[in-house]
């Protein structure tokens, strides 16, 4: 019999291939619409590609604007920036700032280890802004 570990593992294994394929078949042949800017791959961490962010605007920004900071969706085992960057800028079309990062995935890093920077990460923003 399995253990509970292998089981989970499987499991996650299998979310991590299946949901990739939808996500891919989802964005196949979205572009970065002209009227974006986009910063990427910007560091806010030790852990490197876990802890990038992206920033979406739209060009020809004059003033401050409202930002939306994404945290995606996985139930914390699968995901990346990546994988709602087009999501993003479709909102930063409307008149937001987009702030789209990853965080260190489950089960190879425990609770609270997704939260811990990001918590961090998200409070940077409004006190830069004080």
């Amino acid at each position: 019999m399995k253990e509970e570990k292998d089981m989970l593992s499987e499991k996650v294994r299998d979310i991590r291939v299946n949901w990739k394929i939808s996500d891919d078949k989802r964005d196949e042949g979205l572009t970065t619409p002209e009227d974006i800017v986009r910063f990427d791959n910007i560091s806010y961490g030790p852990y490197g590609s876990d802890n990038l962010l992206d920033i979406y605007h739209q060009k020809e920004v004059t003033k401050p604007q409202k930002t939306i900071i994404s945290v995606h969706g996985g139930g914390w085992v699968y995901g990346s920036k990546e994988q709602y960057q087009f999501y993003g800028m479709r909102l930063a079309q409307r008149g937001f700032t987009f702030v789209n990062f990853n965080y260190r995935l489950a089960p190879e890093h425990k609770y609270p280890a997704a939260l811990e920077l990001s918590l961090i990460h998200i409070s940077e923003p409004t006190r830069q802004a004080e």
